[in-house]
Formats: structure tokens, sequence, C-alpha cells
């Protein structure tokens, strides 16, 4: 494990035992996507399982090893990063579970890379539909506390649409953003930070 995505792991356990917490913002995600992008790019999704209604285990395989992807869209702990924990789950998964299961279990994590320098991260997967074509499938990770996301999207025409999501959003008055089966994903409003490089461009 690295060391950006372990000391956010230590740093959660310790907030979860209410001593310490740590900001979600633009540097940590872009740390924690590059980081993520090392160890999952390439790798296949085998199972997928939903502890909570707004958490997901993603258990991989890449170059004959497990590992496993946590994701959460808790209003109070956002966040993902990797774990050793996998939980039983003998109930019926969440209905966001399922879809995830019909479209992406079984495809390979082509990518992870965080949008801009937003609280955003994007997971582009390569799956096979039912004659064996490629489809591409882009799991966003909107890390924004109470307005905080998971939503699966599908290229079509040069825009994003949504399979699904964990939280539904009807039409917003003032931004005019909904998040809704079959609707063209808008992102959220940008915050208008400073860019970082990104580490490829640097020499």
């Amino acid at each position: 494990m690295t060391a950006c995505i372990f000391h956010y792991q230590k740093i959660y356990t310790l907030y979860n035992k209410r001593t310490i917490t740590m900001a979600f913002d633009g540097i940590l995600t872009r740390c924690i996507a590059n980081e993520l992008n090392n160890i999952f790019s390439g790798a296949k999704i085998n199972k997928i399982i939903s502890p909570t209604y707004n958490e997901l285990i993603f258990s991989a395989h890449k170059n004959k090893k497990r590992i496993n992807l946590f994701i959460s869209c808790n209003n109070e702990s956002a966040r993902i990063h990797t774990t050793d924990v996998i939980p039983e789950t003998g109930k019926k998964p969440y209905a966001f579970c399922t879809v995830l299961r019909k479209h992406i279990q079984g495809a390979k994590i082509i990518e992870i890379k965080q949008k801009d320098f937003e609280r955003i991260i994007e997971i582009s997967l390569e799956s096979k539909d039912q004659m064996g074509f490629a489809e591409k499938k882009i799991l966003i990770i909107e890390i924004m506390g109470k307005h905080s996301n998971i939503i699966l999207t599908e290229p079509r025409e040069g825009k994003l649409y949504v399979l699904d999501s964990v939280k539904h959003i009807e039409p917003q008055k003032l931004s005019g953003r909904e998040v809704l089966q079959g609707t063209p994903y808008i992102y959220p409003p940008k915050q208008n930070k400073i860019q970082l490089p990104d580490r490829k461009s640097v020499v």
C-alpha cells in the first residue's frame, strides 16, 4: 500500500473514533487518484458488494493478486481507498449494487483519475455486452460532504448519460443540475480552484 492511501486510511480510522478529522480536498483527491490508478489500472473486477446503501467494495484481481477498492458517498465520511476488509453480506443487494453487477462486474479498470482539480474521481471501465463487444462505462465519485454521490455513466455521442446513482437528484432551480436515470450527466459547479500540473507533464 502506498504512503498517501495508507496515511488517509489511518486518519480516517482516527476520525471514526472521533479523535481527528482530515479534509478531503483537491490535493488529497489528486494524490489518492494517482496512487489508486497505479494499483488498479489493468485490474479485473470479480465481485461487487454493498455493505450499506452508500458504500461499495470492488474485489479485483491484477497480476494474480486480489486487491479491493472501497468507495463511500456517506454524507459525513465520503472517501475512496484500498481495503483488506470484506464484510459478509448475505442480505439482498441494494438496487445500485445490482445495477453495477449487471454493467461492470467482470469489467477491466482502464484508468482512475481526478476530474480537473475538483473532489471528483472518475474510474474508466471496459466491459463486454451480451454479443461480446467492448463497452465503456465511467463510474464517477463525487466527494462533496452531504452532496457526495456515486454515479455510473455511459459515454454516448460525446456526452455522458446516467445509468444509475446512489442518490437521485431532481432538477435544481439554481444550477439546473439533475442526476436521474437516462439523463445527460452534468458535473457539479466548479469551485474555480487553482489547477495543479499533471504529474505526467512535470519533468
